[in-house]
């Protein structure tokens, strides 16, 4: 009953893609590691596969997207009901230099530079389909 309702996109920088992969009702005093055994899961990675979070928080005006961290409730990451977390391997940030937007939060400001308002976004999201 106290539980919270997170959702999750999984990024993929080689194909430069974000998508929805999931949802799970987690405790807030829970912490993120807690839950990355079934992200993996989610993903179709191997269980010894290190993945880094983020909480995608808004995308208009401006984008912002945060680190989360694993060791942290998830109250002390400050998520709530709703809240949309995003996740990729983390190998992809350190090794493979020639991705162009090797992490969320790059990918989210190369997609918010081409779709700066909400209706061309909307747009773009509804014709990828």
């Amino acid at each position: 009953e106290d539980d919270i309702l997170l959702f999750f996109k999984l990024y993929d920088p080689e194909k430069e893609e974000l998508r929805y992969v999931g949802r799970l009702l987690v405790n807030p005093t829970g912490k993120p590691s807690e839950i990355l055994t079934r992200l993996k899961e989610l993903a179709g990675y191997d269980p010894v596969e290190e993945i880094k979070l983020y909480e995608e928080i808004k995308f208009i005006p401006k984008v912002r997207c945060d680190p989360v961290y694993e060791n942290k409730t998830f109250n002390g990451n400050e998520l709530q009901n709703g809240d949309i977390l995003c996740f990729q391997k983390a190998s992809a940030i350190d090794t493979e230099k020639h991705i162009r937007y090797p992490d969320v939060p790059s990918y989210l400001e190369y997609v918010h530079n081409c779709y700066p308002d909400a209706a061309s976004y909307l747009e773009y999201v509804h014709n990828r389909r």
